[in-house]
């Protein structure tokens, strides 16, 4: 009787451990679906860079410059253009016959430039006793190293006691020019390249 007992026991063990199932078989089923297949899928992505390079460009440049230039003044001159024996002559050899006098004041400028050609503009005033005016501007257009004279002349009439004029000659404008020339720059300039790149999907079905 006793070892009926043992043998029921030891049955009973027995079938209880052969019909569990381990863990490990039964999750590795549920995680692989019968009939699934995988394979890979190729797309292509879009990339976008941007992309820089150096480009040359010419432009005009222009600058205003005054022409180089040379003035020469010649000595005031007080002629006699009425009285007796006294016309043509200058006024101080006879101030006492002398009725009318022209005074004369002149300019003389040469352009340097070898070039081009500009236009000075020159102006005088005259100073008489206490009075003064201003002579009309003179304006000369001088080719490339050439010579213009500016010439002021004023007549009067002598007074009592006589007194010549006095003059001064001066530049009122110089001649300018436009110069231009072509000068080379770089800037940098710059686009958005887009490029297609592979890319390789995983697809399960």
């Amino acid at each position: 009787m006793r070892y009926l007992i043992l043998f029921g026991i030891f049955a009973i063990i027995l079938f209880g451990c052969l019909g569990q199932t381990s863990p490990e078989s039964s999750n590795q089923e549920s995680n692989e679906p019968e009939g699934q297949e995988c394979h890979f899928v190729t797309t292509q992505v879009p990339v976008t860079e941007e992309k820089c390079e150096d480009v040359s460009f010419t432009e005009p440049i222009c600058e205003t410059r005054a022409l180089n230039y040379t003035i020469t003044p010649l000595s005031q001159t007080d002629i006699c253009i009425s009285g007796e024996s006294c016309v043509g002559q200058s006024v101080y050899t006879c101030f006492s016959n002398c009725r009318k006098v022209m005074t004369r004041c002149v300019l003389i400028i040469t352009n340097d430039d070898k070039i081009h050609s500009g236009s000075w503009t020159v102006g005088a005033n005259y100073t008489i006793g206490n009075y003064g005016f201003i002579k009309d501007p003179i304006i000369q257009v001088i080719k490339p190293g050439e010579s213009s004279t500016f010439d002021f002349h004023q007549i009067y009439t002598l007074g009592v006691p006589p007194t010549t004029a006095q003059c001064n000659v001066y530049l009122v404008t110089p001649a300018v020019i436009e110069d231009c020339y072509e000068v080379t720059r770089t800037t940098q300039e710059c686009v958005d390249v887009t490029t297609y790149v592979d890319e390789q999907t995983e697809v399960c079905e």
